[in-house]
């Protein structure tokens, strides 16, 4: 179609990177490399890009400083400017790497010397929300520190803006990273109004939208009400573009559908998950939704398997083996999509407000859940959202209940996390039982069931019989051992000392800067010199085993700044001599500065942009649609 209308190509979005040479060219090298980027897809989705500054800011960002990070709100476009830049490079013989849920899987394949550009979507999606964060955070900053090393490696990631936030809020280590600099941040006052009118136009153009709803767009200009609404959003076009998505609107009813889109984007689905979709569909998603939305596909096929059975058992429906694949096919593409080789996800965090929306409304489907699940982390989506819930309705749900939930809680709580495959390797299954003691004693205090305070002390033990050779997030005991200190909770207070004494252990044994100076929190107001010694002893085998590992992975001037803080706050909270430590951190920032002199300039330019909005008139874009119709018969 492209090739027949050169002039619609050149008029209406930029034809790069669309001749069938380079379309060759990108499709054998993403086969050499072997990675899951669709191509084919992605080719077909360029005549519907819009390009903006965004390209450009974000082209710039890697060709300086090797990385970029796409972050913006949800359907915004992040992922279709990432993989334009993907697509580009791939043009030029880059080898392309995708990263589907942990960064090592880019350290694996990297190869020093060699051209390959590395992307992540949804990063802190993938890896940094939730338990362990700490260890992923460090993974992820080593990594990006090799890219920036090696002047043949680029790396793209994507990000929900609201979820960075949390990660940055969570992490210690990724406030002092810089990563800022790095970022290209998409915003709808970012897009022209003339920019709005092109997506719009090319969504339209290149759809199967009935001719009839494409009159309805035109009658009295309606497109110029759409692309200047206050929610406008290129996902929202996307759907409404879509013949598949909207074949239960008559055109009679499609200017009103497209107003209430706009107006709640939660609307998009509710329709079809209350009017259309099986009951093995809406158990996939609640399943889904459990898992924040993105789940391995073994994994959801096991969780569903279990609360699919008990619904049926409770609402009284048939089920057949082929439910979780009928079920998937339902919802692919208009709710859920694959992303890599076995993960689900849905396509839109909106999706995920919907299922939140089914359970206020509901909250039958919180029991569902809660006696339906397979895993402590489903448990924990449950009691965050509760949390979050200012009506109440959930937390009461589980709290009405309590005498049904309480065994199956227990039960997820207690779960094992070490699991042993044929093979012979090992996985663990998050989060650790620190954290799920947190969570609990979270649980018990807030609600004060008698019930939920019962299970504390079962967890408590569980956490406590661990090998001392087993990982601990120090930083989370810190966090509990505080909190109890600090709250009105005489009940869990025995808690304390046992925390105290494994924090320190466990910093005996190694640990990074920041853990032992959250250690230090645990001493009294009147530290015993017992305890002193105990953590100059944890600050002998910092020194030994992790210092120097600490200066290796400080690829960010803030991260040399905050160990040298770490360092000056242990000297006077031990009284321990740090001096000669501090200097070689400062010499190893005096050589950061050197290497970086010339991105630093970038950032700093980068940081003086501005959007520049260019203003069109009202008739230039009614004119670009005045042929529409007349365009898409041809």
């Amino acid at each position: 179609m492209l090739g027949r209308y050169p002039a619609i190509e050149n008029k209406y979005y930029k034809p790069w990177l669309t001749s069938r040479a380079v379309l060759d060219r990108v499709l054998h090298n993403a086969e050499v490399t072997r990675s899951e980027f669709e191509v084919q897809n992605i080719y077909r989705q360029i005549c519907r890009y819009v390009e903006t500054e965004a390209f450009g800011e974000a082209e710039e960002r890697l060709a300086e400083g090797n990385v970029v990070m796409i972050a913006g709100p949800p359907g915004i476009g992040k992922t279709m400017l990432a993989h334009m830049l993907l697509y580009e490079y791939l043009s030029q013989e880059w080898q392309a790497v995708v990263i589907d849920r942990d960064v090592n899987e880019g350290a694996r394949l990297f190869q020093k010397g060699k051209k390959q550009i590395f992307y992540f979507d949804d990063f802190v999606g993938a890896t940094l929300i939730g338990e362990g964060i700490t260890a992923n955070d460090t993974a992820l900053l080593s990594f990006i520190g090799m890219v920036r090393d090696d002047p043949t490696s680029r790396f793209i990631l994507t990000t929900r803006e609201h979820l960075y936030e949390q990660a940055l809020a969570r992490s210690e280590r990724l406030r002092h990273a810089g990563l800022d600099a790095d970022r290209v941040i998409l915003r709808l006052s970012h897009y022209t109004l003339r920019q709005r009118a092109q997506i719009l136009y090319n969504h339209i153009y290149f759809s199967d939208l009935p001719g009839a709803h494409v009159k309805v767009l035109l009658e009295d200009n309606f497109f110029q009400q759409i692309i200047r609404h206050e929610r406008f959003n290129p996902r929202v076009i996307e759907w409404m573009a879509s013949q598949q998505r909207i074949r239960h609107i008559p055109a009679s009813g499609y200017r009103a559908f497209v107003t209430q889109l706009l107006s709640d984007p939660i609307e998009i689905w509710r329709h079809a998950y209350e009017e259309e979709l099986s009951d093995a569909a809406r158990s996939l998603l609640l399943t889904l939704w459990s898992f924040e939305g993105r789940v391995h596909q073994g994994l959801l096929d096991h969780a569903f398997l279990k609360l699919h059975a008990f619904r049926a058992k409770k609402y009284g429906f048939e089920r057949t083996p082929q439910d979780f694949n009928r079920g998937f096919k339902e919802i692919s593409s208009g709710f859920v999509k694959k992303s890599g080789r076995d993960t689900i996800e849905v396509v839109d965090p909106s999706v995920l407000d919907l299922i939140g929306s089914v359970l206020l409304e509901t909250p039958e489907n919180v029991i569902d859940l809660l006696v339906g699940g397979t895993l402590f982390r489903q448990f924990e989506r449950l009691w965050i959202f509760a949390r979050q819930d200012k009506t109440g309705v959930i937390q009461s749900a589980m709290c009405g209940r309590s005498s049904t939930t309480v065994p199956i809680i227990k039960e997820l709580m207690l779960q094992e996390r070490r699991v042993y495959y044929r093979s012979g390797r090992i996985a663990w299954y998050p989060p650790a039982y620190e954290h799920r003691l947190s969570v609990m004693i979270d649980i018990a205090i807030r609600t004060g069931v008698s019930e939920f305070r019962e299970l504390v002390e079962p967890i408590a033990t569980r956490f406590f019989a661990k090998p001392l050779d087993d990982d601990v997030d120090i930083n989370t005991l810190v966090d509990i051992a505080i909190s109890l200190q600090e709250k009105d909770s005489a009940e869990f207070k025995f808690l304390v000392e046992p925390l105290r004494e494994r924090v320190f252990e466990t910093a005996r044994r190694g640990c990074r800067s920041d853990e032992l100076r959250e250690a230090t929190r645990l001493l009294y107001d009147a530290p015993s010199e017992g305890d002193l010694n105990l953590l100059r002893e944890d600050y002998v085998a910092y020194y030994e085993d992790f210092y120097f590992d600490d200066i290796d992975n400080c690829y960010f001037q803030d991260e040399c700044y905050g160990l040298i803080a770490d360092l000056t706050m242990l000297q006077e909270r031990l009284n321990v001599n740090t001096e000669t430590l501090i200097a070689r951190v400062d010499e190893a920032l005096m050589e950061f500065e050197k290497r970086q002199a010339t991105f630093i300039d970038f950032q700093a330019d980068a940081y003086k942009k501005r959007w520049r909005e260019e203003r069109y008139e009202k008739d230039d874009i009614t004119d670009m649609f005045k042929g529409l119709i007349s365009d898409r018969d041809d």
